[in-house]
């Protein structure tokens, strides 16, 4: 089964702009779009209502198909027909997605942190999809710019995935890698300086020794 790229959308603007950057990605790479617009009942977000007498008001749930099939149509517009498909769960947003990003190849989220400690960090799904999810995850923070493609490694083989993620990205769109490491220098905890200094170089260089590239520090 081919993998797609797996997007969450609201009724925010900032979950559309992650919507066209997904279609973005999958029309660059040959893949297809899956979205997934989630919602809670009000005994969902508040289990404390559900005693007896109280009757949650009705969901709009023609509103929410509305929103997912908008999304899915404009990524088969894109795409063709198979090139989009949608879930309308009636779930937490992360755990909705994290139930589809089992065969995703990438997951897209939205985020509306602009300040305030980049609301709470993240934001609570974008926070869960970084922590969980299974496949590289992208949060978009507004529209389409060029420029380099920026990744930090410390040597662990996360950080090495993450490198080769960079790599293909920065050969995909064209554009520099810049590769930083960094570490803290706690004397009786870490290793000498002189033993970290070419560990980037060294992620770099399998990377590129991967894709037959010869790498010159």
């Amino acid at each position: 089964m081919k993998k797609y790229i797996l997007v969450g959308v609201d009724d925010t603007p900032e979950s559309q702009i992650a919507l066209r950057w997904a279609v973005d990605a999958a029309q660059a790479r040959g893949s297809t779009v899956r979205v997934v617009r989630a919602y809670l009942t009000e005994a969902g977000r508040w289990p404390a209502l559900g005693v007896e007498g109280y009757v949650p008001p009705p969901m709009p749930l023609d509103k929410f198909q509305h929103e997912l099939d908008d999304a899915v149509q404009f990524a088969r517009d894109r795409l063709g027909y198979a090139g989009g498909s949608g879930w309308l769960a009636n779930s937490d947003p992360a755990n909705a997605i994290l139930t589809e990003a089992g065969e995703a190849e990438m997951v897209v989220v939205g985020t509306r942190s602009r300040n305030k400690m980049s609301a709470a960090v993240l934001g609570s799904v974008a926070s869960a999809m970084a922590a969980k999810a299974p496949c590289p995850v992208v949060v978009v923070r507004g529209e389409h710019r060029a420029g380099s493609v920026v990744v930090g490694t410390d040597g662990s083989p996360d950080s090495e995935d993450a490198v080769a993620f960079a790599f293909e990205e920065a050969a995909r769109t064209e554009q520099p890698l810049e590769v930083l490491h960094c570490w803290h220098p706690q004397i009786e905890h870490a290793a000498s300086i002189d033993s970290t200094e070419d560990t980037p170089f060294k992620a770099v260089a399998a990377v590129l020794a991967e894709n037959h590239i010869s790498a010159v520090p």
